[in-house]
């Protein structure tokens, strides 16, 4: 597995995905070593796409997606292949923490749900929904609007809201931008309130507004 630079890639996720009747079937459960390298075992014959993930660092299913095609059969059971991920359409990066606002504590069962508001220009949404653990990096759609929402039981949902435009929450990433949102989440039974990066809302409140629909 290589960079475009052609510098091994190291820690990136490889992942198989074969279609199997309507649907795909993707497998990322093998990892590259420090030299790049990797083995994916007991795979059955058939035809493969073939690539590579490192959410960290924005090269997520999303953008790498399909992949290099590779053909296993009996002439060819164990084919050596080079697969180059593509910095082309990569995504942003989000990370951060979320802590109760009240005791200042991690809040480790967290929900975090990004939907890219006409993305690339097509119209419609999409959505992730995820755990977000303390500074975990996650990859998100880069060059479009994001509605980002964190929501915890027992506590109201947050929304991020740009201080410099509050007129339209939503956060915008370029390929490879990392944002770093540091949530804190107020507990259900306490008022709401309104921050600089983000607005306080009943998790309700929040489930009646960001239904994503996909087109």
């Amino acid at each position: 597995m290589l960079t475009n630079g052609g510098q091994p890639a190291s820690g990136a996720r490889v992942c198989t995905s074969m279609r199997r009747g309507n649907g795909v079937h993707t497998n990322c459960m093998t990892t590259t070593d420090n030299e790049g390298q990797f083995t994916v075992k007991q795979l059955k014959a058939g035809t493969y796409q073939v690539f590579a993930i490192n959410e960290a660092e924005g090269y997520s299913i999303q953008n790498q997606m399909p992949g290099q095609e590779v053909t296993i059969d009996a002439n060819q059971p164990w084919p050596n292949v080079i697969i180059t991920i593509r910095q082309d359409g990569r995504d942003g990066i989000l990370m951060g923490s979320v802590t109760d606002k009240v005791t200042g504590r991690i809040i480790r069962s967290t929900t975090v749900q990004y939907t890219a508001i006409d993305s690339d220009g097509r119209g419609g949404s999409a959505s992730l929904t995820s755990s977000l653990a303390e500074t975990v990096p996650r990859s998100v759609p880069s060059n479009c609007d994001l509605l980002v929402v964190v929501m915890a039981k027992g506590y109201r949902g947050w929304v991020y809201a740009d201080p410099s435009n509050s007129s339209r929450p939503t956060l915008r990433l370029e390929p490879g931008e990392r944002k770093t949102l540091d949530v804190q989440l107020e507990p259900l039974h306490g008022s709401s309130s309104k921050q600089d990066s983000g607005t306080q809302m009943n998790a309700d409140e929040i489930g009646g507004e960001i239904s994503p629909s996909l087109s």
